[in-house]
């Protein structure tokens, strides 16, 4: 089962996760011992960007709440 910490050092380390990973904007928001909020973009190679919003309760197994995702590829 997932939890805070371990989901944070994913989420910081998403550039080291793949090399398309141009850079990242991603905040995890603690709101208390088990609630966050994941906010933010990854950019990735092609100008490709994605958006993220997720509400997190980790004291459930199915912990992601509320999300949000969305895919652009920017024009040059």
């Amino acid at each position: 089962m997932w939890n805070i910490s371990e989901y944070e050092k994913l989420v910081y380390s998403v550039r080291d996760i793949s090399s398309h990973v141009e850079s990242s904007s991603l905040v995890l928001q603690r709101r208390g011992k088990f609630y966050c909020w994941l906010i933010g973009e990854v950019h990735f190679s092609k100008r490709i960007r994605l958006e993220i919003s997720e509400v997190l309760d980790f004291s459930v197994e199915s912990f992601i709440k509320h999300y949000s995702y969305a895919v652009y590829q920017d024009k040059e």
